[in-house]
């Protein structure tokens, strides 16, 4: 059941990373903004709050010392209930760069004297502030999870095992149909801007075997497409390893020597492999088709994959499958010998 609604919110997500970018105005979703959401919304907020008037700008206030603040309202709240991490440090942090942040939405006209040359350029400026944010906001979940992970028992370990499917789950639906998607859009777009076609170019070039045709353009968008779908291909099979996994994960927590979590393990490893092969098979193949018809592009892409990642990940996969079958098949031998 929780699989199902997990599947259900990835499609959810899917149809909204497809559907905001047309319906929302540009900056808002994807892109290089994507880093300043929400800061920059926020900022804005504050900003014409803060010029509707007096009481404006003091509620206005008001809620730029909340909202930069509330990290340390945070650390405050996990001081009393625990012992304070080196790491809760990084909340201290947040909160102090989250005033000169926030300051620099409100007030983006200061953003190219404070940054200064290309950075401090009308956006550049606002995603690199708030790359900055998202990387110690990261950084500080990142150690935490550690270290409740080195301390945690084998049931707790499993359920931020899961946790961490999930967010990668959405993860790669993300990439697939938000950056992925966002990013053919602005080369089909970059294309056609810089290679106009009118019929009677296209049919002059056709004619004399050169310039560019109707029909180069619509080659070129299609092995745009083509190289979009493998360049995605790996996001997408690997969300299929995502539910096989939360499979065993349920598996393992009812019986951790049971056939059903044995068998889901042996499944595991059997589509890593398939599914790396899958994806550097596709690419050798665009590779190569890419080349049959490389006089009648206006774009190449030709890659070399060295998936050393995923082929270490396939490797530890199959090493668990296999530990864990002896580790069943061990378990059944001293069942029998007592």
């Amino acid at each position: 059941m929780r699989q199902k609604k997990f599947l259900a919110g990835l499609i959810v997500e899917a149809m909204l990373c497809v559907v905001l970018p047309l319906i929302t105005p540009s900056g808002i979703i994807g892109g290089a903004s994507l880093f300043a959401f929400p800061f920059q919304q926020i900022g804005d907020g504050l900003r014409a709050l803060s010029l509707s008037g007096t009481v404006g700008n003091a509620a206005a206030i008001v809620l730029y010392v909340l909202f930069c603040g509330s990290p340390f309202l945070v650390l405050l709240g996990i001081h009393r209930k625990r012992k304070a991490c080196p790491e809760d440090g990084l909340l201290a942090g947040l909160s102090t760069l989250l005033f000169f942040v926030m300051y620099m939405m409100i007030n983006p006209g200061m953003i190219p004297d404070v940054l200064g040359g290309f950075v401090g350029a009308a956006g550049t400026g606002k995603m690199t502030l708030g790359a900055v944010l998202y990387s110690i906001l990261v950084g500080y979940l990142v150690l935490h999870v550690l270290r409740k992970t080195y301390l945690a028992e084998m049931t707790a370990l499993q359920q931020y095992v899961k946790v961490i499917l999930y967010i990668l789950g959405a993860f790669f639906i993300w990439a697939v149909f938000g950056a992925g998607l966002g990013g053919l859009r602005a080369e089909i777009t970059a294309l056609a801007e810089g290679n106009t076609v009118d019929d009677v170019s296209s049919m002059f070039a056709e004619m004399m075997g050169s310039g560019v045709s109707a029909g180069t353009m619509t080659l070129s968008k299609v092995f745009l497409v083509i190289r979009y779908v493998i360049d995605v291909l790996p996001y997408l099979l690997d969300t299929v390893i995502v539910f096989t996994g939360l499979e065993l994960l349920d598996a393992l927590t009812e019986d951790r020597y049971g056939e059903t979590a044995v068998a889901l393990a042996q499944k595991l490893s059997r589509q890593c492999g398939k599914m790396l092969a899958i994806t550097v098979i596709s690419n050798m193949v665009f590779n190569v088709v890419q080349v049959i018809f490389l006089e009648k592009l206006l774009v190449v892409d030709g890659t070399v994959q060295l998936p050393i990642s995923s082929i270490l990940f396939v490797m530890i996969v199959m090493f668990l499958a296999r530990l864990l079958t002896e580790n069943k098949e061990l378990k059944e031998d001293n069942d029998l010998f007592v």
